[in-house]
């Protein structure tokens, strides 16, 4: 599953890029809409090879998330809850 979420953010990014981080767009994606919506990929040697992405639960404008995502969002905040991030793959050091 997650090598389709990279090949899914490679084709976004395309093949003529340089190596850093760039905003991938999954909603819409039936398989990944829920999971990402707007992610970072990470570009090495012309190839994103790692994906990552900070769940904060925040509401955005309606609209901006597709309408099952900002749902979930909305219903699924829980305000002692801590934010966090998911990635997988190869990503910068950060954390």
């Amino acid at each position: 599953m997650f090598q389709k979420a990279l090949k899914i953010a490679n084709e976004q990014v395309g093949s003529n890029v340089k190596d850093g981080s760039y905003v991938v767009d999954f909603y819409g994606n039936k398989e990944f809409d829920g999971l990402f919506g707007k992610a970072t990929a990470h570009v090495r040697n012309g190839k994103v090879v790692g994906l990552e992405d900070y769940y904060n639960f925040d509401k955005k404008p309606w609209g901006e998330r597709s309408l099952l995502a900002e749902i979930a969002t909305r219903f699924g905040h829980d305000p002692n809850g801590a934010p966090f991030h998911v990635y997988g793959g190869m990503i910068k050091k950060r954390y």
